[in-house]
């Protein structure tokens, strides 16, 4: 009877359902996976790739799974993978010493953390994974553990390989008749594996220097026929008991070593080489694809897969040995995301790691435009105008009605036309900005702001010139040099920028050194006339004079993310003609009045801040995740805190936030990638009609779970739950697009199975929407 109620309820709700919007609480990766670090193959053909950005696997050459911690994974970038053909599953190490296993056929993944648990040493990372019978073997950093993948324990692990100092890093490891071979910084350690004294370090064989090993940090290891080959700067083979240097792979380095299944084949790979040996060896050398990171030979297909840096997986006919065909996942080029912006809908990126502040940017880091669902990937490598003005490391974006604009490290500032996608580089050459130095064609463009008359303010970060802020039309190439701030002290540099709505430019000062010193309020006139305001840790109650983010809120107060806490600033219109306490940063009040802190929030280090439909602050920090705070009659309360241990965060070091209010989703870039969550609240509707309502029809399950979605709402509005006969279930308040119900009565039980309807009326016009919803008890 249920059965047949439900249904006819299902022909109640018509278009309602098949119309359902984006669901809420979802994670999706948008991640790059373009670098193939690692390839297996299993006993069914299917081609595993381990990449920086998660898996994919190929099968009858299409790519028919991905994998990302939104679907599971531990992290990203795993450092290394092995199939387990006798347990039919993938098993893969990551950087933290963590391995998990993922079983193929019940498509699940299980985590384990024996290595890590290892904390007389660290780091604890794993470099590679070896299967031999039912033992999995881990080089890690501190040396070798042999796991039993039928009972799934360790079963020990040696740290003492011969003569090396104890807790030797193992680089690789290889089998070759009895004997285990350990690839480590300090040579090579051999051992044999049907003694039951490997733990003792007289068991074990070194090689070093003294064995002909002149550079004995060995990375690699391969094996072919009676040969034993290592690789580290130079390439050796093993003769009797001594190594000598050999020539077969060229005189690059080699980044890898793989012997087919049946050992007649081995893969040496360079960063511009590839060497496939059998009879002789014979070389190949793609134009594309490179450096080369890993190899597989399938007997099979007679096809030599090749795991490449930007093309991901090119695959090699053995009857055409210089072509290659790639297979690769649709995304963005590089897994770096910086200086995140949304326009309509419209995602744009740079795609660079914050080069000069934390680590080198890779030459091809360019910038992105998301949209559609698709990434348009914009760099030396996909655009001539850019390769030509060999623009690159991008980590700024902004935009103004008509222009996309990105700013780079060193290579000045590019507009990028939205209708024609016409590309224009400025830098010192063609336009008045600074280079760091004077005289210096290497120009920084970290802050970009659009003002309410639709130019574009710049900032060009410099070591010793005044005139480092700029204001340009994009229609008529205009440019304006604004003055140093006579508020600005002799140590203080232009970086960050952000223009409020009074016009106000929000700019983060850092010293040359690259060490915060605090915020300067700008209010300039078209005669270059200014008013300003310093604000600091000693003058403003700025937390940290670190300032990482700026952003103003749906109400008009700015707040300020720093490098211990977050301020706002209720009035910025009154922050440099205000009195003292105008110009003071307040703490946020914690709800929660039982807590050890009467502020909430004030010992993070903040990276970003991002706002939504619903004036909530979503907060980056760099080690503690992501945090969503709401408000609620002057105080603030924690709504999330995701990390990578409850939720599918990719990394818990945010660098960049952006909230789409088109969709609701809000745009996580990390250290190790992007990710993206799908928020309740979304940008609301000018007029309401149809509601969509979901899930629908709803069943009570989980507690801890039970929620249904509205929307289609105004940015405020009153939904009311009605039953058929007339009677107020309960009451909601929405602000924003969406709202969510607990699916309970205004004395919060569970309600009756049946139809119910839901009324919403905007409180400013009084437009109406409605929807129906079915309860399932």
């Amino acid at each position: 009877m249920l059965k047949k109620f439900t249904s006819i309820l299902l022909l109640l709700l018509g278009a309602n359902i098949a119309a359902q919007a984006q669901q809420v609480g979802i994670w999706e990766s948008q991640t790059a996976k373009s670098t193939v670090n690692h390839i297996e193959v299993d006993k069914d053909g299917r081609v595993w790739n381990a990449t920086e950005g998660g898996l994919f696997v190929i099968e009858d050459g299409k790519i028919t799974d991905q994998f990302t911690p939104a679907e599971g994974m531990y992290r990203v970038n795993p450092t290394a993978m092995v199939y387990d053909q006798e347990n039919h599953s993938i098993w893969l190490g990551y950087i933290d010493g963590t391995f998990e296993n993922y079983d193929i056929e019940s498509r699940r993944f299980r985590l384990f953390r024996d290595i890590t648990r290892a904390d007389q040493y660290n780091p604890r990372g794993i470099n590679t994974l070896k299967m031999r019978n039912d033992s999995l073997f881990i080089a890690s950093d501190f040396g070798i553990t042999i796991f039993n993948t039928g009972n799934r324990s360790t079963i020990e692990t040696y740290f003492n390989l011969g003569e090396f100092l104890a807790g030797t890093r193992v680089q690789d490891i290889l089998f070759k008749d009895n004997m285990i071979y350990a690839a480590t910084p300090s040579g090579i350690a051999q051992g044999e594996l049907n003694t039951d004294s490997l733990e003792v370090p007289s068991s074990w064989t070194n090689y070093d220097q003294l064995s002909g090993l002149d550079n004995p940090n060995i990375r690699k290891l391969g094996a072919f026929g009676d040969l034993i080959y290592a690789a580290s700067d130079e390439t050796y083979s093993l003769e009797g008991k001594s190594w000598s240097v050999t020539g077969e792979f060229g005189s690059n380095p080699i980044n890898s070593f793989r012997s087919s299944g049946n050992g007649s084949v081995l893969v040496a790979l360079s960063d511009s080489a590839i060497f496939r040996k059998s009879d002789m060896v014979e070389s190949i050398q793609p134009s594309e694809g490179m450096p080369f990171r890993s190899a597989l030979y399938r007997e099979a297909s007679n096809q030599l897969l090749i795991g490449t840096t930007n093309r991901g997986v090119g695959i090699i006919p053995g009857s055409q040995a210089q072509e290659m065909n790639f297979l690769m996942p649709p995304g963005p080029y590089l897994n770096f995301f910086t200086g995140l912006d949304s326009d309509n809908g419209i995602i744009i990126s740079g795609s660079t790691s914050s080069p000069g502040r934390t680590r080198t940017s890779v030459n091809t880091s360019g910038y992105y435009i998301f949209e559609d669902n698709t990434w348009q990937s914009y760099n030396i490598d996909t655009d001539e105008t850019l390769r030509s003005a060999n623009y690159q490391s991008v980590f700024t974006s902004s935009f103004t009605d008509d222009y996309y604009f990105f700013g780079s490290w060193g290579r000045g500032l590019a507009k990028h036309d939205k209708i024609s996608d016409e590309i224009t580089v400025y830098n010192s050459s063609n336009s008045p900005l600074n280079g760091f130095l004077e005289s210096s064609s290497f120009v920084i463009i970290p802050g970009l702001a659009t003002d309410s008359e639709g130019d574009m303010w710049v900032v060009s970060w410099s070591h010793d010139r005044g005139d480092a802020l700029y204001k340009f039309n994009p229609d008529t190439n205009e440019w304006i040099n604004y003055p140093r701030s006579r508020s600005a002290l002799s140590a203080d540099t232009y970086f960050d920028l952000t223009i409020d709505s009074f016009d106000q430019k929000w700019v983060s000062l850092m010293s040359t050194s690259v060490t915060g010193r605090g915020l300067l309020v700008l209010r300039t006139d078209e005669n270059q006339n200014e008013q300003s305001v310093r604000l600091s840790e000693d003058n403003g109650n700025l937390p940290h004079n670190s300032v990482n983010a700026m952003v103003q809120d749906e109400r008009g107060e700015m707040w300020v993310a720093t490098s211990r806490g977050v301020v706002r600033f209720p009035f910025p219109d009154r922050v440099i003609e205000g009195n003292f306490q105008d110009r003071q940063g307040n703490l946020l009040i914690n709800a929660d009045t039982t807590a050890g802190s009467a502020y909430l929030l004030s010992t993070i280090h903040a990276t970003a801040i991002a706002v939504n439909a619903a004036n909530e602050k979503w907060i980056g920090t760099e080690g503690d995740g992501l945090w969503l705070i709401a408000e609620d009659g002057g105080r603030h309360s924690v709504k999330h805190h995701f990390t990578t241990d409850n939720s599918p965060l990719i990394s818990d070091n945010i660098t960049s936030l952006v909230v789409d209010d088109e969709t609701g989703k809000i745009f996580i870039a990390t250290d190790e990638g992007l990710i993206t969550y799908t928020d309740v609240i979304r940008g609301g509707k000018p007029e309401m009609d149809d509601l969509f309502i979901y899930p629908n029809p709803f069943s009570y399950q989980n507690e801890a779970e039970e929620r249904i979605i509205i929307d289609g709402l105004s940015e405020r509005s009153i939904v009311r739950i009605v039953s058929v006969d007339g009677r107020l279930v309960n009451r909601l308040e929405a602000r924003g697009g969406r709202v969510e119900w607990n699916a309970r009565d205004y004395n919060n039980n569970r309600i009756a199975t049946g139809v119910y309807l839901v009324i919403a009326v905007d409180e400013n016009n009084g437009s109406r929407g409605s929807g129906k919803v079915v309860i399932v008890r």
